[in-house]
Protein backbone atom coordinates (compact mmCIF):
# COMPACT_ATOMS: atom_id res chain seq x y z
CA UNK A 1 0.00 0.00 0.00
CA UNK A 2 2.55 2.47 1.05
CA UNK A 3 4.24 2.08 -2.78
CA UNK A 4 0.94 2.86 -4.27
CA UNK A 5 0.30 6.14 -2.04
CA UNK A 6 3.92 7.12 -3.16
CA UNK A 7 2.70 6.66 -6.65
CA UNK A 8 -0.38 8.27 -6.44
CA UNK A 9 1.65 11.24 -5.16
CA UNK A 10 4.44 11.58 -7.64
CA UNK A 11 4.06 15.30 -9.45
CA UNK A 12 3.66 14.55 -13.33
CA UNK A 13 3.83 17.73 -15.78
CA UNK A 14 2.32 17.11 -19.30
CA UNK A 15 4.09 19.68 -21.74
CA UNK A 16 2.08 20.59 -24.73
CA UNK A 17 3.59 23.28 -27.38
CA UNK A 18 1.46 24.56 -29.73
CA UNK A 19 1.72 26.69 -32.34
CA UNK A 20 -1.80 27.19 -34.38
CA UNK A 21 -3.82 23.83 -34.73
CA UNK A 22 -6.63 25.15 -32.74
CA UNK A 23 -9.08 22.49 -33.95
CA UNK A 24 -7.19 19.75 -32.37
CA UNK A 25 -5.65 20.95 -29.33
CA UNK A 26 -8.43 20.45 -27.51
CA UNK A 27 -8.18 16.58 -27.90
CA UNK A 28 -4.72 16.16 -26.92
CA UNK A 29 -5.85 18.51 -23.48
CA UNK A 30 -8.54 16.23 -22.59
CA UNK A 31 -6.48 13.46 -23.15
CA UNK A 32 -4.25 14.48 -20.58
CA UNK A 33 -6.85 16.32 -18.08
CA UNK A 34 -8.51 12.58 -18.19
CA UNK A 35 -5.41 10.78 -16.92
CA UNK A 36 -6.34 8.22 -14.22
CA UNK A 37 -3.04 9.41 -12.05
CA UNK A 38 -4.74 12.86 -10.61
CA UNK A 39 -1.58 14.79 -9.25
CA UNK A 40 -0.78 16.49 -12.65
CA UNK A 41 -0.78 19.79 -14.53
CA UNK A 42 -0.53 20.66 -18.01
CA UNK A 43 1.56 23.31 -19.29
CA UNK A 44 0.08 24.14 -22.82
CA UNK A 45 3.21 26.73 -24.60
CA UNK A 46 1.58 28.84 -27.69
CA UNK A 47 4.34 29.28 -29.82
CA UNK A 48 3.48 32.64 -31.18
CA UNK A 49 0.29 31.39 -32.86
CA UNK A 50 -2.11 33.21 -35.31
CA UNK A 51 -5.04 30.98 -33.37
CA UNK A 52 -6.71 32.22 -30.40
CA UNK A 53 -5.46 28.87 -28.42
CA UNK A 54 -6.25 30.33 -24.88
CA UNK A 55 -10.47 30.69 -25.61
CA UNK A 56 -9.52 26.60 -26.02
CA UNK A 57 -8.10 26.27 -22.68
CA UNK A 58 -11.02 28.79 -21.21
CA UNK A 59 -13.52 26.43 -21.92
CA UNK A 60 -12.31 23.52 -19.84
CA UNK A 61 -11.95 25.84 -17.18
CA UNK A 62 -9.55 23.46 -14.89
CA UNK A 63 -6.99 24.80 -13.00
CA UNK A 64 -4.35 22.17 -13.58
CA UNK A 65 -4.21 24.13 -17.14
CA UNK A 66 -1.31 26.53 -17.28
CA UNK A 67 -0.93 28.57 -20.04
CA UNK A 68 2.16 30.35 -21.23
CA UNK A 69 2.53 32.48 -24.78
CA UNK A 70 5.86 33.16 -26.67
CA UNK A 71 5.36 36.72 -28.60
CA UNK A 72 6.98 34.98 -31.76
CA UNK A 73 7.29 31.90 -33.42
CA UNK A 74 10.55 30.23 -31.81
CA UNK A 75 10.34 26.67 -32.66
CA UNK A 76 9.52 23.84 -30.94
CA UNK A 77 12.96 22.74 -29.16
CA UNK A 78 12.31 26.62 -27.23
CA UNK A 79 8.74 25.62 -26.33
CA UNK A 80 9.58 22.61 -24.74
CA UNK A 81 12.56 24.69 -23.39
CA UNK A 82 10.02 27.19 -21.95
CA UNK A 83 7.29 24.13 -20.71
CA UNK A 84 10.32 22.83 -18.53
CA UNK A 85 10.80 26.45 -16.56
CA UNK A 86 7.00 26.25 -15.50
CA UNK A 87 6.67 23.02 -15.24
CA UNK A 88 6.51 22.20 -11.33
CA UNK A 89 6.24 18.00 -11.30
CA UNK A 90 8.95 15.57 -10.47
CA UNK A 91 8.01 13.83 -13.97
CA UNK A 92 7.66 15.51 -17.33
CA UNK A 93 5.84 13.96 -20.12
CA UNK A 94 5.32 15.21 -23.69
CA UNK A 95 2.73 15.49 -26.08
CA UNK A 96 2.24 17.16 -28.99
CA UNK A 97 -0.87 19.28 -29.70
CA UNK A 98 -2.35 17.07 -32.58
CA UNK A 99 -1.89 13.18 -30.62
CA UNK A 100 -3.49 11.36 -27.62
CA UNK A 101 -2.28 10.43 -24.75
CA UNK A 102 -4.32 6.76 -23.31
CA UNK A 103 -6.50 7.61 -19.47
CA UNK A 104 -3.79 4.86 -17.71
CA UNK A 105 -0.56 6.40 -19.36
CA UNK A 106 0.97 8.41 -16.25
CA UNK A 107 -0.43 5.80 -14.10
CA UNK A 108 0.83 2.47 -15.51
CA UNK A 109 4.26 3.72 -16.38
CA UNK A 110 4.73 5.38 -12.57
CA UNK A 111 3.20 1.61 -11.23
CA UNK A 112 5.76 -0.65 -13.61
CA UNK A 113 8.38 1.79 -12.94
CA UNK A 114 8.47 1.50 -9.09
CA UNK A 115 7.81 -2.15 -9.46
CA UNK A 116 11.27 -2.79 -11.12
CA UNK A 117 13.19 -1.34 -8.83
CA UNK A 118 16.40 0.84 -9.14
CA UNK A 119 17.96 -0.22 -11.70
CA UNK A 120 15.70 1.68 -14.50
CA UNK A 121 15.21 5.26 -14.34
CA UNK A 122 13.01 6.12 -17.72
CA UNK A 123 9.99 4.38 -18.42
CA UNK A 124 8.60 3.94 -22.32
CA UNK A 125 5.60 2.01 -23.50
CA UNK A 126 4.36 1.61 -27.11
CA UNK A 127 2.26 3.46 -28.87
CA UNK A 128 0.09 3.29 -32.50
CA UNK A 129 -0.72 5.68 -35.29
CA UNK A 130 -4.07 6.25 -36.62
CA UNK A 131 -4.52 7.70 -40.22
CA UNK A 132 -7.01 10.53 -39.53
CA UNK A 133 -8.19 10.24 -43.13
CA UNK A 134 -9.16 6.64 -43.09
CA UNK A 135 -9.56 6.43 -39.48
CA UNK A 136 -7.36 3.31 -39.13
CA UNK A 137 -4.29 2.23 -37.39
CA UNK A 138 -1.57 2.20 -39.48
CA UNK A 139 1.72 1.51 -37.15
CA UNK A 140 2.61 0.39 -33.98
CA UNK A 141 6.11 1.40 -32.61
CA UNK A 142 8.77 -1.61 -32.80
CA UNK A 143 11.32 -0.71 -30.92
CA UNK A 144 11.18 -2.81 -27.17
CA UNK A 145 14.59 -2.63 -25.77
CA UNK A 146 15.43 -2.05 -22.28
CA UNK A 147 18.47 -1.03 -20.57
CA UNK A 148 21.01 0.83 -22.35
CA UNK A 149 19.96 1.98 -25.61
CA UNK A 150 22.86 3.98 -26.65
CA UNK A 151 23.95 1.91 -29.67
CA UNK A 152 20.18 2.46 -30.67
CA UNK A 153 20.01 5.50 -29.64
CA UNK A 154 22.44 6.58 -32.50
CA UNK A 155 20.95 5.19 -35.33
CA UNK A 156 17.95 6.46 -34.79
CA UNK A 157 15.56 7.92 -33.10
CA UNK A 158 13.71 4.73 -31.41
CA UNK A 159 11.90 6.09 -28.43
CA UNK A 160 9.51 9.27 -29.46
CA UNK A 161 9.08 11.62 -26.74
CA UNK A 162 5.39 10.89 -26.18
CA UNK A 163 5.96 7.60 -25.46
CA UNK A 164 8.38 8.66 -22.30
CA UNK A 165 7.94 9.72 -18.81
CA UNK A 166 11.10 11.57 -17.68
CA UNK A 167 12.38 12.82 -13.88
CA UNK A 168 12.20 16.53 -14.89
CA UNK A 169 15.50 16.59 -12.96
CA UNK A 170 16.93 14.18 -15.75
CA UNK A 171 16.15 16.77 -18.60
CA UNK A 172 18.30 19.87 -16.67
CA UNK A 173 20.65 17.70 -16.17
CA UNK A 174 21.08 17.02 -20.04
CA UNK A 175 20.43 20.61 -21.06
CA UNK A 176 17.79 20.37 -21.79
CA UNK A 177 16.89 20.51 -26.03
CA UNK A 178 18.64 22.19 -28.36
CA UNK A 179 17.15 25.19 -29.74
CA UNK A 180 19.42 25.48 -32.88
CA UNK A 181 17.33 22.47 -33.82
CA UNK A 182 14.09 22.64 -35.88
CA UNK A 183 12.95 18.61 -36.06
CA UNK A 184 15.23 16.48 -34.14
CA UNK A 185 15.97 18.00 -30.83
CA UNK A 186 13.84 15.35 -29.49
CA UNK A 187 16.17 12.80 -30.93
CA UNK A 188 19.75 15.02 -29.79
CA UNK A 189 18.03 14.39 -25.97
CA UNK A 190 17.66 10.90 -26.74
CA UNK A 191 21.52 9.79 -27.33
CA UNK A 192 22.20 12.91 -24.16
CA UNK A 193 19.45 10.75 -22.10
CA UNK A 194 21.22 7.52 -23.30
CA UNK A 195 23.98 7.99 -22.15
CA UNK A 196 23.12 8.18 -18.27
CA UNK A 197 19.80 5.83 -17.67
CA UNK A 198 18.96 2.84 -18.45
CA UNK A 199 15.02 2.18 -20.18
CA UNK A 200 12.42 0.05 -19.06
CA UNK A 201 9.79 -0.79 -21.54
CA UNK A 202 5.99 -1.28 -21.18
CA UNK A 203 4.33 -3.77 -23.74
CA UNK A 204 1.26 -1.77 -23.83
CA UNK A 205 -0.27 0.78 -26.11
CA UNK A 206 -0.96 4.11 -23.97
CA UNK A 207 -0.65 7.05 -26.52
CA UNK A 208 -1.84 7.45 -30.30
CA UNK A 209 0.31 9.62 -33.19
CA UNK A 210 -2.27 10.93 -35.32
CA UNK A 211 -1.20 11.45 -39.02
CA UNK A 212 -3.01 13.87 -40.87
CA UNK A 213 -0.99 15.34 -43.53
CA UNK A 214 0.03 18.10 -42.10
CA UNK A 215 2.88 18.60 -43.30
CA UNK A 216 3.39 23.15 -41.81
CA UNK A 217 1.71 21.81 -38.67
CA UNK A 218 3.95 18.39 -37.92
CA UNK A 219 7.46 19.96 -37.67
CA UNK A 220 9.02 16.17 -38.26
CA UNK A 221 7.75 15.64 -41.56
CA UNK A 222 9.58 19.00 -42.93
CA UNK A 223 12.18 17.22 -44.93
CA UNK A 224 13.82 20.32 -46.58
CA UNK A 225 15.69 20.86 -43.14
CA UNK A 226 17.05 17.29 -42.52
CA UNK A 227 20.16 17.90 -44.28
CA UNK A 228 20.75 20.51 -41.49
CA UNK A 229 19.44 18.88 -38.82
CA UNK A 230 21.29 15.57 -39.05
CA UNK A 231 24.40 17.69 -39.40
CA UNK A 232 23.87 19.61 -36.13
CA UNK A 233 23.35 16.09 -34.26
CA UNK A 234 26.49 14.25 -35.92
CA UNK A 235 28.65 17.30 -34.71
CA UNK A 236 27.31 17.36 -31.59
CA UNK A 237 27.62 13.81 -31.01
CA UNK A 238 30.81 13.28 -32.98
CA UNK A 239 33.06 11.52 -29.81
CA UNK A 240 29.95 8.98 -29.81
CA UNK A 241 29.85 8.26 -33.87
CA UNK A 242 33.68 7.93 -33.91
CA UNK A 243 33.80 5.25 -31.18
CA UNK A 244 31.17 3.07 -33.04
CA UNK A 245 32.59 3.31 -37.18
CA UNK A 246 29.76 0.75 -38.27
CA UNK A 247 27.01 3.20 -36.80
CA UNK A 248 29.16 6.40 -38.03
CA UNK A 249 29.48 4.46 -41.44
CA UNK A 250 25.89 3.97 -41.64
CA UNK A 251 25.02 7.90 -40.47
CA UNK A 252 27.37 9.38 -42.72
CA UNK A 253 25.53 7.26 -45.44
CA UNK A 254 22.17 8.16 -44.46
CA UNK A 255 23.18 11.69 -44.03
CA UNK A 256 24.85 11.95 -47.47
CA UNK A 257 20.88 11.45 -49.34
CA UNK A 258 19.49 14.52 -47.59
CA UNK A 259 22.85 16.24 -48.27
CA UNK A 260 22.52 15.29 -51.86
CA UNK A 261 18.95 16.65 -52.22
CA UNK A 262 19.72 19.72 -50.54
CA UNK A 263 21.86 20.69 -53.42
CA UNK A 264 25.24 19.53 -51.92
CA UNK A 265 26.17 17.11 -54.24
CA UNK A 266 30.06 17.66 -53.35
CA UNK A 267 29.56 17.38 -49.51
CA UNK A 268 27.33 14.50 -50.05
CA UNK A 269 30.13 12.34 -51.74
CA UNK A 270 32.50 13.47 -49.27
CA UNK A 271 30.78 12.07 -46.59
CA UNK A 272 29.85 8.79 -48.66
CA UNK A 273 33.55 8.28 -48.87
CA UNK A 274 34.43 9.04 -45.39
CA UNK A 275 31.42 6.15 -45.03
CA UNK A 276 33.47 3.82 -47.64
CA UNK A 277 36.35 4.03 -45.63
CA UNK A 278 35.04 3.26 -42.12
CA UNK A 279 33.01 0.07 -42.81
CA UNK A 280 34.29 -0.93 -47.03
CA UNK A 281 31.43 -3.73 -47.22
CA UNK A 282 28.27 -2.36 -47.14
CA UNK A 283 26.94 -1.54 -50.72
CA UNK A 284 25.03 1.61 -50.72
CA UNK A 285 27.49 4.19 -49.99
CA UNK A 286 28.78 2.67 -53.86
CA UNK A 287 25.51 2.87 -54.92
CA UNK A 288 24.50 6.25 -54.27
CA UNK A 289 28.84 7.26 -55.33
CA UNK A 290 27.08 5.59 -58.79
CA UNK A 291 24.26 7.62 -58.75
CA UNK A 292 25.93 10.80 -58.17
CA UNK A 293 28.23 10.68 -60.55
CA UNK A 294 25.49 9.64 -63.37
CA UNK A 295 23.27 12.51 -62.57
CA UNK A 296 26.48 14.29 -62.98
CA UNK A 297 27.72 12.96 -66.14
CA UNK A 298 23.52 13.28 -67.78
CA UNK A 299 24.05 17.20 -66.95
CA UNK A 300 27.32 17.54 -68.34
CA UNK A 301 25.94 15.72 -71.38
CA UNK A 302 23.04 18.12 -71.84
Amino acid sequence: MSDFVTRKDQSVSVIIPVFNRRELLARAVRSALDQTHSNLEIVVVDDGSADDIKTVLDEFDDKRITYVRHDRNRGTPAARNTGIQCAHGEYVGFLDSDDEWFKSKVERQLSDLAERGDRYQIPYHALDVLDDVSSRIVKRSTFTKQGVILHDALQRCCIGLMQMLIKKDYIVRAGGFDERFWSHDDWDLLIRLSERYEFAYTDEILARLHFHNDVEGRISERYDKYAYDRTLLHELHKGLYEKHRRINARYLSDLADFVAISGERRRAQRMLLKSISLDPFRLDPYLKMAFIFANRLKRHEQ
